[in-house]
């Protein structure tokens, strides 16, 4: 019974340390995506400035970047939607809910890490 209780103490605390655990990575999330948006214009132009290199190298790695990171959430998109797809044609319960579950955890890796 004790190692019993003591096994089941230890998943507990672990569970409460990994919910404020994702908990404080949600709110950096939030903090650091909300000045993103407000100046990534302006970031983006400081630290192009200060790559050496010629105007067309950086417009080049720029547009390739630009491309690339597009792509990657076209795909992380397409993907989660093929598996909520997938989910409704093989009868599994709120395929949209899970589909969208996908999406999210697709493209916050760290929560999906932390779990």
């Amino acid at each position: 019974m004790r190692q019993a209780g003591n096994a089941i103490t230890r998943f507990g605390a672990n569970l409460v340390t990994q919910f404020f655990v994702v908990l404080l990575h949600l709110i950096v999330l939030m903090f650091a995506l909300f000045f993103f948006l407000r100046d990534g214009p302006q970031l983006v132009r400081r630290v192009v400035e200060l790559v050496p290199m010629e105007e067309n190298g950086k417009g080049l790695v720029l547009g390739g970047l630009d491309r690339i990171l597009v792509a990657m959430l076209r795909g992380t998109v397409m993907t989660a939607s093929a598996q909520g797809l997938g989910l409704a044609l093989f009868g599994v319960p709120f395929p949209v809910l899970l589909g969208f579950a996908a999406t999210f955890l697709a493209v916050v890796p760290f929560v999906a890490r932390a779990w």
